[in-house]
């Protein structure tokens, strides 16, 4: 499958990875289906790649389902 990128102001790159692995792992222990945990995961990745810092101090799985519902992605 295929999961259209979310559009992201890329501000720092550290931790973008870590950040959707760690999105994938907490979706896989809940049970989520696959394609929804991969959109998810990329929510995780997108805040972590729009803030400054490593950590997004406001990465929240309720952010990034807002995010996930309302962003514009890249075609």
């Amino acid at each position: 499958g295929w999961s259209a990128p979310i559009k992201t102001n890329v501000i720092n790159v550290t931790g973008a990875g870590d950040a959707m692995m760690a999105g994938l792992a907490s979706c896989w222990v809940d049970g989520m289906p696959f394609a929804e945990s991969v959109r998810f995961a990329q929510g995780c990745s997108s805040m972590a790649l729009s803030c400054e810092y490593t950590n997004n101090p406001d990465l929240s799985i309720a952010n990034v389902i807002s995010l996930v519902e309302n962003a514009e992605c890249l075609n």
